[in-house]
């Protein structure tokens, strides 16, 4: 935000209205101000009012020009911070690239971590098939020698 001189001008006429105080020439701007309800010095013709000049205290030119003097500092500090501002916010787009990808790693990293633990159980359902058909398999084979042994115990026990 950069003001011009008669942005500064304006601000200095605020201030030196707010406080009362009466326009005189500045001898370091040579700029005229008048008292209220009096008429510019260039103006002072016949039939017109004309008021006499006051002449303000060199203090008053002093601190209108320190005062220009911080408004033009305190400007060129709101264009750094503005400067910085603008790195910092370039700084969180990075970062935010950074987490975009760093969360497309993660969804990757998961559907990986899925399919390996969607084998893992293939898998083990496969193994427990096959033991389910060993044990049917055991079962039948128990069952047969059961029934053989019980039958040769019952022929035993006839002819015996």
């Amino acid at each position: 935000m950069e003001l011009s001189g008669e942005q500064l001008q304006k601000i200095v006429d605020a201030v030196a209205e707010r406080l009362g105080a009466v326009r005189t020439t500045d001898p370091a701007s040579e700029s005229a101000i008048a008292p209220e309800g009096a008429a510019p010095p260039e103006s002072g013709g016949p039939g017109q009012q004309s008021a006499p000049m006051v002449q303000l205290p060199p203090e008053f030119y002093r601190s209108q020009r320190e005062i220009a003097e911080r408004v033009a500092r305190l400007e060129e500090r709101f264009i750094r911070v503005d400067e910085r501002f603008e790195q910092i916010e370039k700084r969180f787009e990075q970062i935010e690239k950074r987490f975009e990808q760093m969360d497309k790693r993660f969804d990757e990293l998961i559907r990986y971590v899925d399919k390996r633990f969607d084998d893992l159980i293939h898998y083990v359902d496969k193994r427990f098939e096959q033991m389910d058909k060993r044990f049917v398999t055991m079962q039948w084979t128990i069952g047969i020698g059961f029934t053989v042994v019980t039958v040769l115990m019952t022929v035993y026990n006839f002819i015996g």
